[in-house]
């Protein structure tokens, strides 16, 4: 079985890019590879970071993680995150996935689904609600600790108020989890985490880490914070909008990675072929010219 829980330094040192895994296994993914296809292919091509939550799926993007961790050999680094829910009237449809998930494919309704997932979900970041959720993450990733626990996309003021934080931090001294900490959606939320010294570990985008104090987020850095960059191709796009050119999405992953602020880059893809064509293309890119003949 792959192992998780990593030292601090072997986080930073195994990895730089994680395969943000929001869609596996989701009804809207559209020409996506089959989970497990999917998870060893990024293997394949040496991604050891996987970004996942307890809402991701409905909670099979954890699931087909874990299955993938059980049959697996090698050291993986495990994020996932908690405090957001679906709403009650969601779970008829969650109930029906599968023929949904067929129906949706056929009818090419993928763009409805991605619009229901950019609506704002209930949060709950109470300590009772932190703890069940991720004991049920820990069976879905079929773990007893995983490497990264993070807060889903909290507010400013729940970073503020410490109580979420200090059940992360409980969590985190009994060892189920290495790191803690948020995934940030906007500058004033970011500035709170770095605020708080429990916190080592945000994810975010590169506009928002754009915003707050270069000195500031480096003495944070060199105290420990690992930085993860999500969405570094811009995020959900319409359905109807140009599709980004393969230099185009070479050249932001270049960018992302090459940026002395960021420690982990997260690749969102649910497609094998386009995943391995990335990686590909990144290392030939990166390769000195008098190694390419």
């Amino acid at each position: 079985m792959a192992s998780t829980a990593q030292t601090d330094a072997s986080i930073r040192d195994i990895t730089r890019i994680g395969l943000g895994c929001s869609r596996l296994g989701s009804i809207g993914a559209q020409d996506s590879t089959p989970p497990e296809k999917l998870l060893q292919t990024a293997a394949e091509v040496g991604i050891t970071f996987y970004d996942t939550a307890d809402i991701y799926a409905q909670g099979d993007s954890e699931r087909h993680i874990g299955k993938f961790l059980r049959s697996s050999n090698g050291s993986f680094v495990i994020c996932t995150k908690v405090g957001q829910y679906f709403p009650w009237y969601f779970k008829p449809a969650f109930l029906l996935k599968g023929t949904i998930k067929s129906l949706l494919r056929r009818a090419g309704g993928a763009s409805a689904v991605r619009t229901v997932r950019a609506r704002i979900l209930p949060q709950d970041f109470s300590g009772d609600y932190v703890e069940r959720n991720f004991r049920e993450s820990l069976a879905r990733l079929q773990t007893d600790s995983v490497d990264i626990l993070l807060l889903h996309s909290p507010s400013a003021d729940v970073l503020r108020r410490k109580d979420a934080v200090s059940t992360l931090q409980a969590i985190k001294r009994r060892g189920a989890a290495k790191r803690i900490g948020a995934a940030c959606d906007d500058v004033e939320a970011l500035e709170a985490a770095l605020d708080d010294d429990r916190i080592d570990a945000v994810q975010v985008t590169l506009d928002v880490l754009d915003g707050v104090d270069a000195e500031r987020l480096h003495k944070r850095r060199a105290a420990g914070l690992l930085v993860i960059a999500r969405e570094i191709f811009g995020g959900a796009r319409p359905p109807d909008s140009v599709p980004l050119s393969p230099e185009f999405v070479r050249d932001r992953l270049i960018f992302a990675t090459s940026r002395p602020d960021v420690d982990v880059v997260l690749i969102g893809t649910a497609n094998d072929s386009r995943l391995r064509r990335l990686i590909n293309d990144y290392r030939a890119s990166k390769r000195p010219a008098s190694d390419v003949a």
